[in-house]
Parts: C-alpha cells; structure tokens; sequence
C-alpha cells in the first residue's frame, strides 16, 4: 500500500519542489496540458441530455446532466516540459423524467486534486480524488426505491492518465486507478479504463463546425472488470469558444455496467443525445 500511495505522490513532490525555481508562472491559465476526454462521462464538465433505457432500469426516459470543470491553478515549463497544478469538481446525475413529478435517481459527487505534465506526444496527469454517492429523495420513496438496501458508496481514489498525441485529429489514452478508502469497505480497489479521441481536419459548415468522436471503456475489479463502454460522436462549434472550451452537440450510446453510485452492478443499454461545454 505504501508503495502505491508513493507511486502517485512523487510527482506531486517533484513538482512542488521545482516552483520556487520558476520565474514565468501562468496564474489561472486558459487552456489545460491534458486533454479533456470527448466520452468520458465522468470528466468534470457542463453537459445535459435526454437518454432512451432500453433496460428501463431507472425509467424509460432518463434526464442525464453533469456540472463541472477542469481548472488549472498554476502551470510552468517550456516547450519540451510543461507542468500544471489544478483541481477539478463535479456532479454527475440522472432522473427520470416518465414519472410525473419527475424524479431524481442518484447525484454522484467529485473533487479532485492534480498535477499534469506534457513531453513531447504524451500528456499524464495524477489525481487524488474524493467521489460520494447520493440516492435520489424521490427515487427513495417511489416503488421501486422501497426495496432498495441503500449504501453510502464513498471513495477516494489515486488515478494516473496517459495520452498518447501523435498530432491534433488522432489521441488515445489510458487510466489506471487504485481506491485507497472506500465506505462500505469490501468493495474491490482497482480500475482501469481506455479511450481514443478523433477530430476531422476539415471544418464544415460555413467553417463554423468540425466532427468530432470518442470512445470509452471503463472496467472495475468489483464488477468483475466486466466493462462499461461510451461512444459518442457529433459536431463541435468551432467558431466561438470561452477558455478554450468549445460547444458540443453529440450521440450518445453507452452499455455495460452502470457508472450511478451504488447502481454499479445494474446493466445498462442506453441512447441519447447531449449537449457539453468542453475543451
């Protein structure tokens, strides 16, 4: 375990221990040195959607929103070596919306410490990270929620990410994360996930658009590293941005094992369209 935790904070400390020998410091910089993933649906970002459960697990119509962001506090270096201290936040919820009055399934909470360096083609990023899960009060009192045994998932999680980006249209990456302390405490630790970001060269539309598509696949050691998967494709506003974020108008399919607190071990078949607000 000691060597795990040491794993992730040596960077932290490396870091750290270089600032006092940096004379160009960028307070608050604009644009982040990891790339936010397009079809992670757990990166911290401002998105809603409507979503199709073929399942009808949760309903069969479910509103899917998350609020958040990404935020670099200091970043320094050069051209070869650049380094980046920031956090990150977030909610991630879904309701029912068949229901009348519609009713809120689960809000998963994040907050996150981090550090990101980028040489050459790669980027990584480590991050300390606190996630708490929360049964919706409707969800609760419906049918369905009076025979759920509810737990108070919790967790804290040291992750590491790599991005490999051999030029600007074609990106993949990996994450592996450990969970260092998790309530109730015979969940399993480990988690893996997979991804590739692709961007079209062209932009189209009276130049104002270009296409854009993700996919992601997330396994965790609790569910049998039995994989939830996330394709999303679609157009990004190209014309107008803000911090360097961008407007995205995205499909959206998702399977496999739910990724909604302690809904985890549900099977999931979905369909929707989204909106985000992403670098």
């Amino acid at each position: 375990m000691n060597k795990i935790l040491l794993l992730f904070v040596l960077p932290f400390l490396i870091i750290a221990t270089n600032l006092d020998a940096q004379e160009d410091l960028e307070i608050l910089p604009p644009q982040n040195i990891y790339d936010a993933p397009i079809a992670d649906p757990r990166w911290p970002k401002f998105s809603m959607g409507i979503s199709h459960d073929f399942k009808n697990n949760f309903g069969d119509t479910l509103w899917v929103f998350s609020f958040g962001e990404d935020i670099g506090l200091i970043k320094f270096g050069d051209t070869k070596n650049l380094y980046e201290f920031g956090i990150q936040a977030g909610a991630f919820g879904i309701m029912d919306i068949d229901t009348s009055p519609s009713r809120l399934i689960n809000t998963d909470y994040f907050v996150a410490l981090e550090v990101s360096h980028a040489h050459n083609n790669f980027q990584h990023l480590w991050q300390i990270f606190h996630q708490s899960s929360h049964v919706g009060d409707e969800y609760l009192l419906s049918q369905d929620g009076l025979g759920l045994t509810r737990i108070n998932l919790s967790y804290e999680e040291f992750k590491y990410f790599l991005r490999y980006k051999p030029s600007p249209y074609f990106s993949p990456y990996v994450t592996a994360g450990y969970i260092v302390h998790v309530d109730p405490n015979h969940i399993d630790r480990w988690v893996f996930s997979a991804g590739l970001d692709l961007y079209s060269r062209r932009i189209s539309f009276n130049n104002s658009m270009r296409w854009i598509a993700g996919a992601y696949a997330n396994s965790w050691q609790e569910n049998n590293y039995s994989p939830t998967v996330t394709i999303r494709a679609g157009l990004q506003y190209e014309r107008l941005k803000y911090c360097n974020r961008f407007l995205q108008l995205l499909i959206q399919y998702q399977f496999g094992k739910s990724q909604n607190g302690q809904f985890y071990s549900k099977k999931i078949n979905q369909v929707g369209l989204l909106i985000a607000f992403s670098s």
